[in-house]
């Protein structure tokens, strides 16, 4: 297997001990540690290293937890995630809770209206058990028929969202599993029995001779269940409120990030991923190649200039054991993590990274010139505060020191907005790669000349394909596609939050309307206009609304807070985001309020009165 896979120069590097080039997959058996894995495998490395010195000296072993290799835990990535996805269940509950008040609501006010109809079954001979077994089984079937419908729009939505997702990102192929079909089968029917159950025991609690008498004496319980449903509604408006606020403050986020510098310059830059070693290349032939195909596209029309990488944009993967001369390193927690980029001359001009000491790689930096590297802007102030142009360093897996002959720019490597990550440059001459990527920056849109450097590619070497091309702007747009993506699916939400929370809006203060037809009639008999009712009713509802508003705004600051470290160059408590919110939101509560409103104004007095 390893013939066929391996590029020639690696044929022998299962039985070449100096050739340290794999990395091990392995799951841990019960009860083992961490600790105990890092453990073992260090006293292991350790008799290699004492038994063939020669070729294991100095070599060990990390144990990582594949979770921070896929996603990258020195820039925080299996954290970021994390928190994403709690942070997105928690959205989720918000907007179910708001859904479920919104039911509870109907529920509370169909269990005023069949007040009677529990009152006669009481006194036909239903025991009360029974009428709330009948009640939360109404409530409860409700809600596994939601949950069926909520299932098939959420696979629907799953084939949608990962059907955007970027190939190279997407590592996991989602499926509803029996784990998710038991989850919404219990949130299904614990949401239908919880938010059931106090309209159950509402309906069945009155009293039988009350209950069957007139109306004129139900004023003081309606008030009660109206107060209820209040205050469900203000916890609607502020979870609303709330959602709104988060999607704003991600919406301008996203927005500072498409103007933010990543230190390298994505406009007019195409990249190409090639493999020479997968055709089956050897360290000559492809060197030749990479000569060749750089001629080649140099002479392209429209081409400003063109280099090789190791590291696409935004993909770069650190390693550790990097070795500063003259820094004794005492403890595995002295070892310095760093991303490794073998380039090509020219590639700081082609890529648009600033030097700002010290030169480029030239044509000089050959195989037998001293060995030269450059550092980004962050290891030189880390380790050389008074300059690190002529210090020199050790790479992981050579032996050899490097001179420093250069510092460029901190740019991000991993992640859009990233902390700053230590960075060093090596000259392709001087460290021989089989699989490169073409970066070619254009003078006009680098779309134009994909086909045309896939055509050089091709024509330099047969059997090499210029594989999953990238333009800058599609560089940009898959270093935010989480981030953009979680704004989407936030302003959706939002959105149905703000939807459900006017709905509810509208029905409380429409039941409210329907409840008060006589005190409304008695008013306009009693000389109200049409205007002052119509105030007095839109007074009620946006007062409502206004609590919610600044019980919300609380919650936003506090949860701004939380989110500031995802946010790009935008305050927790960004006044515009709050604003545009508020705005919103009162515009969509108010026609919800107005429409109720109106319907008050045109009750005819007579005819209320006629039915007091």
């Amino acid at each position: 297997m390893a013939e066929r896979l391996l590029p020639n120069e690696m044929q022998n590097a299962l039985s070449d001990r100096s050739k340290a080039v794999f990395q091990g997959v392995g799951r841990f058996k019960p009860p083992v540690t961490l600790a105990q894995a890092q453990a073992n495998l260090t006293t292991i490395a350790s008799a290699l290293a004492s038994e063939y010195p020669a070729a294991n000296e100095g070599h060990t072993v990390t144990v990582r937890p594949i979770r921070d290799v896929v996603f990258g835990s020195a820039s925080g990535g299996s954290t970021t995630i994390v928190f994403a996805g709690a942070a997105l269940l928690i959205v989720v509950g918000i907007v179910l809770l708001i859904a479920c008040s919104n039911v509870a609501n109907v529920l509370l006010a169909r269990a005023s209206a069949r007040q009677r109809e529990m009152a006669v079954r009481l006194a036909m001979g239903a025991s009360r058990p029974r009428l709330v077994r009948q009640l939360l089984t109404e409530s409860v079937l409700l809600g596994l028929l939601s949950g069926a419908l909520g299932l098939f729009i959420g696979y629907a939505g799953l084939e949608i969202l990962f059907g955007r997702l970027p190939g190279a990102a997407n590592f996991v192929t989602p499926k509803l599993d029996v784990t998710v079909l038991l989850f919404a089968l219990v949130l299904s029917l614990a949401t239908g029995f919880i938010f059931g159950a106090i309209p159950a025991f509402t309906a069945s609690r009155g009293s039988v001779s009350e209950a069957l008498k007139e109306e004129a004496r139900t004023t003081g319980r309606s008030r009660k269940r109206v107060t209820a449903r209040n205050a469900l509604l203000v916890g609607q408006v502020a979870f609303s409120f709330l959602l709104l606020v988060t999607a704003a403050l991600f919406l301008r986020s996203i927005r500072r990030a498409y103007e933010m510098d990543p230190g390298f310059q994505t406009a007019h830059l195409a990249v190409f991923m090639t493999s020479p070693g997968q055709a089956g290349y050897g360290k000559p032939q492809t060197n030749a190649f990479y000569k060749d195909v750089r001629e080649r596209v140099e002479r392209l029309p429209g081409v400003v200039s063109v280099s090789w990488a190791s590291s696409l944009p935004l993909w770069g993967r650190s390693v550790n054991g990097l070795q500063v001369e003259g820094r004794q390193q005492r403890s595995r927690a002295d070892t310095i993590r760093t991303i490794v980029n073998t380039v090509d001359r020219n590639f700081f001009e082609t890529a648009g990274v600033v030097i700002e000491s010290g030169r480029e790689f030239t044509d000089l930096d050959q195989e037998t010139s001293t060995p030269v590297a450059i550092v980004n802007a962050k290891m030189a102030r880390d380790n050389w505060p008074g300059g690190a142009l002529g210090k020199r360093i050790q790479l992981p897996g050579e032996k050899l020191m490097r001179q420093i002959v250069g510092v460029a720019r901190t740019a991000n490597y991993s992640t859009w907005g990233e902390a700053p990550q230590l960075c060093v440059y090596v000259p392709l001459e001087q460290n021989y790669s089989d699989a490169m990527n073409l970066y070619v920056r254009s003078q006009g849109n680098p779309q134009k000349i994909l086909i045309p450097v896939q055509r050089e590619v091709r024509a330099a070497g047969p059997q090499i394909l210029a594989s999953d091309m990238r333009t800058g702007s599609e560089i940009v747009d898959g270093g935010l596609f989480q981030a953009k993506m979680g704004v989407a699916l936030l302003s959706v939400f939002g959105l149905l939050a703000l939807g459900l929370a006017s709905i509810g809006l509208y029905g409380v203060l429409a039941y409210s309307v329907n409840q008060r037809r006589q005190e409304i009639g008695l008013r306009m008999a009693l000389g109200a206009t049409r205007a002052s009712v119509l105030r007095l009713i839109l007074k009620e509802g946006m007062s409502l609304v206004l609590t919610g508003v600044l019980i919300g705004f609380a919650a936003a600051l506090f949860v701004g807070r939380l989110l500031s470290g995802m946010l790009y160059g935008v305050s927790a408590s960004d006044p515009v985001s709050i604003a545009g919110a508020a705005l919103m939101l009162s515009a969509v509560a108010l026609l919800a309020c107005y429409l109720p409103a109106r319907w008050a104004t045109r009750i005819d007095p007579l005819a209320a009165l006629r039915e007091a």
